[in-house]
């Protein structure tokens, strides 16, 4: 089965017609040749965590890459139609500018052919994600304790809104009635015999100090990203996010239902429970 629609595949058709998997060749080559040495990779060519929500980061970061090359093109683009009524230019800066143009307007069409086969995966991979949720909640279903009925509405709205702090990137601050709420998921997922994907994100949702394992707050964690390469600072737009917890107990009851800190596999969890909603129904 084709995972692209008729549109799709006529779009992709034409990108190709104009070389834009040369350019794609030429970006590549130009990457190994920048990191001739180090053999390091750009991090805009690269998807890092081929999961659900990883492709989703990504996505993000070709939408965000593309408005940036579209604003220098739409620049570069003025200042042509500047030039030639308003002032006068040499000749050599015409070209010079008009191959600028030319490079951010195949830079936006490689970020919108990537975006493409990325929504493709996409697809794909929500399908075995819907498929893993699914189960995991008709397991909770069997075995959800009668004194959770009527706690059931509330407790998935605070999942649904912490869910949106993750996403959206605020910071979340969990307090001694969160763990409560928290403790009580952990051992409902335990005594229903639910088991987590292994598979985890390579970037953490909050970092740990190695000798103490306090949490970081949110400055900490962007002042410590921002000590890295530049190219890398550009991840700090997709998921600039700490998770502040109000002492040691509400830590650990944190830890004991997340049990990781990468943000697909605290998205995952979540997203198991929301999943009663529908099923509930």
């Amino acid at each position: 089965m084709n995972p692209y629609s008729k549109s799709e595949r006529v779009e992709m058709a034409l990108y190709r017609a104009v070389g834009i998997r040369l350019f794609r060749d030429g970006a590549f080559a130009l990457e190994r040749w920048v990191h001739r040495k180090d053999g390091g990779k750009n991090t805009n060519y690269h998807v890092r965590d081929l999961t659900y929500h990883g492709v989703a980061r990504h996505y993000a970061l070709l939408s965000f890459n593309a408005a940036l090359h579209f604003t220098a093109f739409a620049f570069l683009f003025l200042l042509i139609l500047g030039a030639l009524f308003f002032v006068e230019m040499p000749g050599l800066w015409y070209g010079i500018i008009g191959f600028l143009a030319l490079l951010n307007l195949y830079c936006i069409l490689l970020q919108r052919y990537n975006a493409l086969r990325l929504r493709a995966l996409r697809r794909r991979l929500e399908e075995k994600y819907r498929e893993r949720l699914e189960k995991r909640a008709a397991m909770l279903l069997k075995r959800m304790p009668e004194a959770w009925e009527n706690r059931l509405p509330a407790d998935l709205l605070w999942l649904s809104s912490l869910r949106e702090c993750i996403l959206s990137g605020r910071d979340v601050h969990l307090g001694e009635e969160d763990a409560a709420v928290l403790t009580r998921l952990y051992r409902w997922a335990e005594d229903a015999g639910v088991r987590w994907e292994q598979t985890e994100g390579h970037e953490p949702l909050f970092p740990r100090e190695k000798k103490t394992g306090a949490l970081y707050s949110r400055a900490d964690w962007i002042a410590r990203r921002l000590q890295q390469r530049f190219h890398r600072k550009q991840e700090l737009l997709v998921q600039p996010c700490a998770v502040i917890t109000a002492g040691q107990a509400c830590e650990q009851a944190y830890v004991r239902l997340f049990r990781r800190d990468s943000a697909d596999a605290v998205l995952e969890v979540l997203d198991t429970f929301l999943c009663l909603r529908e099923q509930a129904i």
